[in-house]
């Protein structure tokens, strides 16, 4: 267990910070009337567990609860996500605003004939290029990959 002198050399602590390690290192108990600071001077208190060699009180507050599964599942949601590529919901995202601007673009020009400006033109004929690629050639991929 580290010593109070040591916490207190690592970092300034407030005076209720400083009032709640001194209790935690006396009784090991402390009223829990700010959640916040609790579990920083709980985890002061009780020091991090060596590497390698953690154990199921991720927040060391001195006991394994709910509030350790919580954190659990967090650090595993968050690892997942970082191993993975959102691909697909990207493109989702794009084909929804791309539809949403052809339908704003579809009723901007309605049904009577006029003259449109060459770029728009372009810009239309373009996308309409890109987007028939990309639905045909998505046959291509592997869903492997």
């Amino acid at each position: 267990m580290i010593k109070l002198s040591d916490i207190l050399a690592e970092r300034e602590l407030s005076a209720k910070e400083e009032k709640i390690v001194k209790a935690l290192k006396r009784t090991g108990k402390f009223k829990k009337d700010d959640p916040a600071l609790y579990a920083i001077a709980a985890s002061k208190a009780e020091g991090l567990d060596p590497v390698g060699q953690e154990d199921d009180d991720i927040n060391n507050d001195g006991k394994v609860d709910k509030t350790d599964k919580y954190l659990k599942h967090r650090r595993d949601v968050v690892a997942k996500n970082l191993n993975e590529d959102h691909e697909v919901s990207m493109a989702q995202n794009s084909l929804k605003s791309i539809v949403k601007s052809a339908v704003e673009l579809h009723k901007k020009l309605g049904n009577m004939e006029r003259n449109i400006p060459g770029w728009i033109q372009d810009h239309i004929t373009n996308a309409e290029n890109y987007i028939d690629q990309a639905a045909q050639g998505f046959h291509e991929l592997n869903d492997n990959e």
